[in-house]
């Protein structure tokens, strides 16, 4: 057993000579250098051909790891022995909860730093590689306010530095380096439209009003009301313990111009407050006119522009996820998303990945407006993702959400998302459609028995996949739920801590969930293998299956959204690429096996080749032995297959013909798989 805390560093030059300088503003040489690589030619990691090839897997930094788990698998596949937590147990579950003390304990945790790091991420790189993780998504890691607990990472207060609570930049950059070597992409999570609470008004209330309001001050390191800084660029010969945690950095950030400085959002649609006013206590930057017609950067907005360019350039990393994008205004999110794609092929990197946190009816207008690759299928997206596999939203308007390469505007929704804008996921962070408790998609009862379901119209529909962090070791987000009150609406349910600690999983303390023997883990990991392999299941175009149960009638049944009966049904689509078809079943039967037949899009028989014969292989689960044969239907109007389908299960088969004299047809050309 290999006995060590972190492993897999790229570097080999001793920590101390890698520390790197306090950088406070954009223009330090350090910056510009980096940036703009003037004293040496530095060969940067290329973009992938296509983003919808990837497997995305998103986590938080202080959540996911702190490298001292013991017993699991290094990159290499050692066993690792760590100093503290071992493997969660079943019987570990609510082993924090026994008395009203330690409940406490757990839930106040939940909302500190828990202690998870870059270097501890890096140790959990062969976890995800074995996985079938191709892209890595990883929370924001840049500087937060010292003296606050925003663990989660989106209340920056220095946009050049990592926080330390994170680890160093160096750490960061080992991360990505590695990440490549194993052929991982890294997407870093970037925040433009605020800041953290880095200064304070001069009188309440601080609500949105329209006018702008005075400003008190900038907060200090120790945040004391009596000891603020002045709300202007910081002279640090008069206050020299401002850098590092207070005020704002770089220092082009400190001048007043780069705030809006109108106090806090009220009414979350209202336009122009949503562009204006404050995100809660997160001061809102002045970026520009939120309308892209004769747009001009706000002081902020280029210093961020640069900020991000050095990220870039010192990381390597291959994408940006930017949060809050609706709230940017579509004039300063393509200004940006132009200054960093722009940037971005200048030093090779041609497929720089932009995806915005975006959500509602306005989301694939942003993205066509703004050019942005993709968005974040949240929302209303993700509520019906969730709750497909559970017969409780309706398949035809969940596939109504995507549309194919031939199709145009006028012939589909216009509204819908071509495979390679959106990014798809059941379980996230926030859930912004949830606004009872919070609890991920194993919350609701007997939801485990589904969640391969719900995986496989995750993996296998249309879109980029991702995978939130726990959701393959089945985590609830709902050890405990408090009806009434903010714990009942508490996001950090949803934010467990995959390595344990103080607030660990299934309301636990000290065990670390990295088990690749999971059976979820091996659901991923099967998928992401059959998603490689197979071109149709990655780039093909899609289409909804008729389903049958007596071989006549065919249709696809709908949700009755005027009853609260589940719909227990069997969803069936293809996706078609380079003239092969990949046939999806998935079956939302609580209990009962379902008979039915499936069309194909398998066209009838041709009269000259009457003997020829056509079926369908099992490619996935690897272990079923099943290869119908595609016939006509009852009525010959369409090529079908029948099959018995067990419940809460997902298929995948792959369409074949052959002659009569045994050749295989010339529509395909990988190899039976029966199974293994």
């Amino acid at each position: 057993m290999v006995q060590h805390s972190y492993i897999g560093s790229c570097a080999t030059e001793p920590v101390a000579a890698r520390q790197m300088p306090d950088l406070k503003s954009i223009k330090d040489p350090e910056v510009l250098e980096t940036i703009y690589q003037t004293s040496r030619n530095k060969k940067f990691h290329p973009s992938p051909e296509a983003w919808e090839d990837q497997l995305l897997y998103f986590f938080l930094p202080d959540r996911f790891s702190d490298g001292n788990e013991d017993g699991y698998l290094d990159s290499d596949g050692n066993k690792v022995s760590g100093p503290t937590e071992r493997y969660y147990e079943l019987r570990d579950r609510n082993n924090a909860l026994f008395n009203d003390k330690s409940r406490k304990e757990w839930l106040e945790s939940g909302k500190k730093f828990v202690g998870g790091t870059i270097k501890g991420a890096m140790t959990k790189l062969g976890y995800l590689k074995r996985m079938g993780v191709s892209t890595i998504w990883i929370g924001p890691i840049f500087k937060q306010i010292a003296a606050q607990e925003t663990y989660h990472g989106y209340a920056i207060q220095d946009f050049l530095n990592v926080d330390p609570r994170f680890g160093t930049k160096q750490d960061l950059k080992d991360f990505v380096h590695e990440a490549h070597r194993q052929g991982i992409y890294v997407l870093l999570d970037i925040v433009l439209n605020h800041s953290g609470d880095v200064f304070t008004y001069d009188k309440k209330p601080w609500w949105y009003t329209g006018e702008v309001h005075d400003v008190k001050g900038y907060w200090g390191a120790d945040r004391n009301p009596d000891g603020l800084l002045p709300f202007e660029t910081v002279d640090e010969t008069r206050t020299p313990k401002a850098y590092p945690d207070g005020a704002i950095w770089p220092k082009e950030l400190q001048e007043k111009e780069n705030f809006l400085r109108m106090g806090s959002m009220l009414h979350w649609d209202a336009v122009p407050e949503v562009f204006q006013a404050d995100f809660f206590d997160l001061k809102c930057f002045n970026l520009g006119n939120y309308d892209p017609k004769d747009f001009t950067p706000g002081p902020a907005l280029t210093t961020l522009c640069e900020a991000f360019k050095y990220w870039i350039a010192f990381t390597d990393a291959d994408g940006f996820r930017i949060d809050t994008v609706y709230y940017l205004g579509d004039g300063p999110t393509k200004y940006f998303a132009d200054e960093i794609r722009t940037y971005a092929e200048s030093i090779g990197k041609d497929n720089f990945f932009l995806v915005g946190e975006i959500s509602g009816d306005h989301a694939l207008r942003t993205v066509q407006k703004t050019k942005l690759n993709a968005a974040l299928g949240i929302g209303d997206m993700q509520y019906d993702l969730w709750h497909l596999p559970l017969g409780q939203a309706d398949p035809v308007e969940y596939f109504n959400n995507f549309r194919n390469d031939n199709e145009t505007d006028s012939e589909s929704n216009e509204r819908a998302w071509r495979r390679d804008q959106i990014v798809t996921m059941f379980d996230d962070h926030d859930q912004t459609w949830r606004f009872d408790f919070k609890g991920r998609f194993c919350s609701q009862p007997n939801s485990d028995a589904f969640l391969g379901v719900a995986l496989g119209l995750n993996m296998c529909m249309m879109g980029i996949p991702c995978i939130y962090y726990g959701s393959e070791q089945n985590f609830d987000g709902s050890s405990i739920r408090f009806i009434g009150g903010e714990d009942s609406y508490a996001d950090r349910f949803i934010r467990e801590a995959m390595f344990g600690g103080a607030f660990g999983a299934f309301g636990s303390t000290d065990h670390h969930c990295f088990n690749e023997d999971s059976p979820t883990y091996n659901i991923v990991k099967d998928l992401a293998c059959l998603r490689r392999k197979e071109v149709a299941l990655r780039r093909g175009n899609q289409f909804l299956r008729q389903v049958s149960y007596d071989g006549i009638k065919f249709g696809v049944q709908r949700l009755d959204k005027s009853s609260d009966q589940r719909l227990d049904t069997v969803i069936a689509w293809s996706r078609m690429a380079e003239g092969e078809e990949i046939l999806c079943v998935a079956s939302t039967f609580s209990m009962d096996f379902a008979e039915v037949w499936i069309e194909v899009g398998v066209p009838l028989p041709s009269p000259d080749r009457p003997n020829d014969w056509n079926y369908m292989a099992c490619l996935y689960p690897t272990k079923k032995r099943e290869s119908p044969m595609v016939v006509p239907s009852k009525n010959a109007d369409r090529m079908v297959i029948k099959t018995l389908v067990a419940p809460h299960s997902f298929t995948v088969y792959k369409w074949r013909r052959e002659a009569e004299d045994g050749r295989l047809g010339d529509r395909v050309s990988l190899p039976l798989r029966t199974g293994s």
